[in-house]
C-alpha cells in the first residue's frame, strides 16, 4: 500500500467515524455496537478507542467480536476524543492533498490536539506544526 493509499484509507475511516458520531445521541446500544463493528472494518481504530467513542465495553468488543487492541497508536488518534473526529478528518483530508492550512492547524491546537497528533494526521513532523502555531501566536518570527 502506498503512502497516498494509506492516507486515503485513513481519511475514509475518519469520515465514516465523523458521520456515525454525529448521530451518537440518537443511537440505541445495538446501533452503537454495529457502528463500532462497521468502523473496525477499516482496520484503523482499535477496540479501546471505539469503546470509548460509543460507550461500549472494550472487553466485549475484543472477546466477542474479535477487535484488535492496536493499530491506532502510530498516527495520532490513540487519544482522539469523539468531539475531535471532525477536525481530525479535515486535517487528514488536507494532508492527503499535501496542504498545510494554518487556520485549521491553529484551531486544532486550540481544541486540545497535540503537535504530534496534528502532525501525524497531516503527514508532517510535529516540529513543523509547532513552528506554524508559534508563528500564529507571535512567539516566533517569520
Amino acid at each position: 500500500m502506498t503512502t497516498q493509499e494509506l492516507r486515503n484509507s485513513r481519511r475514509d475511516a475518519l469520515r465514516a467515524a465523523r458521520d456515525y458520531l454525529a448521530h451518537l445521541e440518537d443511537m440505541s446500544p445495538q446501533m452503537r455496537l454495529q457502528a463500532a463493528l462497521d468502523l473496525s472494518e477499516y482496520g484503523t481504530f482499535n477496540a479501546s478507542l471505539l469503546a470509548r467513542w460509543f460507550n461500549l465495553s472494550p472487553t466485549t468488543l475484543r472477546r466477542t467480536h474479535g477487535l484488535a487492541m492496536h493499530r491506532s497508536g502510530n498516527w495520532g488518534i490513540e487519544r482522539l476524543a469523539a468531539k475531535d473526529v471532525g477536525t481530525a478528518y479535515e486535517l487528514t483530508r488536507a494532508g492527503a492533498l499535501h496542504d498545510r492550512p494554518k487556520t485549521l492547524i491553529f484551531a486544532a491546537h486550540q481544541d486540545g490536539l497535540s503537535f504530534v497528533q496534528i502532525g501525524a494526521l497531516l503527514g508532517i513532523h510535529k516540529q513543523q506544526v509547532n513552528r506554524i502555531v508559534k508563528r500564529i501566536i507571535g512567539e516566533r518570527p517569520y
